[in-house]
C-alpha cells in the first residue's frame, strides 16, 4: 500500500498543530500542500485561512460572510477552488515529496474542484501523504475516502499525541532515506 496516514479527531484535538510539528522536525523543503490555520479575533476563532506551503494563504471562511454558510461560517469557495488548483499544480513540480492535506473537512468539500482533486492525489500521488479528515460522518465526499483509506486513518486523542508524533517522525525518515537523495 501506499503510504498515506489520515489523522482524524475531535475538533481543537491537535491534528493541524501535529502536522506542523512533523514539518518543523524537518526541512520544510520536503513538504508541499497546504495547512489550515484559525484566524482569531479578541481570542476567538472567527474564520479559516488555507496556507499553501511555501507559496501563500488564503483566508477560506469567516463568521463575518454571509455567503455558503457552514455552521456559523461563510465560506470562499472560489479560493478553495483556487487552493486546489494550486494544490494540484504543486504536485506536478514537486512529486515524491511529501504532501500534506490540512484538510479533507466539510468547508473544503463544499468545492466539487477541492473534493475532486484530493481525490485524484490521494488514487495516484507518489508522494507519501499526511492529511487530516473530519471526524463526523455527515458528508458523502468525506465518507466516500474514509471507506477506501480506513486503513490509513488514525484517531487523534490526547492521550495518543505524542505517540502517533513518533509513529510518522519514523514513517517520514524511513520515506526520505528511499525516496530524496
Amino acid at each position: 500500500m501506499r503510504n498515506i496516514f489520515l489523522i482524524t479527531g475531535e475538533p481543537r484535538v491537535g491534528k493541524s498543530t501535529l502536522v506542523k510539528n512533523l514539518i518543523s522536525r524537518f526541512n520544510q523543503e520536503y513538504f508541499y500542500g497546504l495547512i489550515t490555520e484559525e484566524v482569531t479575533e479578541n481570542s476567538q476563532r472567527i474564520g479559516f485561512t488555507t496556507v499553501l506551503l511555501s507559496r501563500y494563504a488564503k483566508q477560506i471562511a469567516s463568521k463575518h460572510w454571509a455567503e455558503n454558510k457552514m455552521g456559523n461560517y461563510g465560506v470562499d469557495i472560489a479560493a478553495i477552488d483556487q487552493i486546489a488548483q494550486d494544490l494540484l499544480h504543486m504536485e506536478s513540480v514537486f512529486g515524491k515529496h511529501i504532501l500534506i492535506i490540512d484538510e479533507i473537512g466539510p468547508m473544503q468539500v463544499l468545492s466539487d474542484e477541492y473534493g475532486k482533486i484530493v481525490e485524484a492525489l490521494l488514487e495516484s500521488s507518489s508522494a507519501l501523504i499526511i492529511g487530516t479528515i473530519y471526524k463526523g460522518t455527515d458528508n458523502k465526499i468525506i465518507n466516500a475516502v474514509k471507506d477506501k483509506y480506513s486503513d490509513c486513518i488514525h484517531l487523534l486523542i490526547r492521550d495518543n499525541r505524542e505517540h502517533i508524533e513518533v509513529f510518522l517522525t519514523a514513517e517520514i525518515e524511513k520515506y526520505l532515506k528511499l525516496n530524496i537523495a
